[in-house]
């Protein structure tokens, strides 16, 4: 199994910490989903868990946006 190339993206919040990350594994070689806005990935993650006050990228949210996209 070849590694991702993954390029460096900053946070553009300092909540987006997983949906930056999100953002360079989606961008990244051989998934290349483009660059998606942080914030439409912050949004989603936080819609798509059932602690979203615990935590800036809920575990079970961030694993729903990178499977869903």
């Amino acid at each position: 199994m070849n590694p991702l190339s993954v390029k460096y993206h900053l946070q553009d919040e300092q909540r987006y910490c997983g949906a930056a990350c999100a953002q360079m594994v989606l961008d990244s070689n051989p998934i290349n989903r483009g660059i998606l806005a942080q914030l439409d990935l912050y949004t989603e993650l936080q819609d798509r868990t059932v602690e979203p006050g615990l935590w800036y990228a809920p575990p079970d949210g961030l694993a729903y946006i990178m499977n869903n996209n």
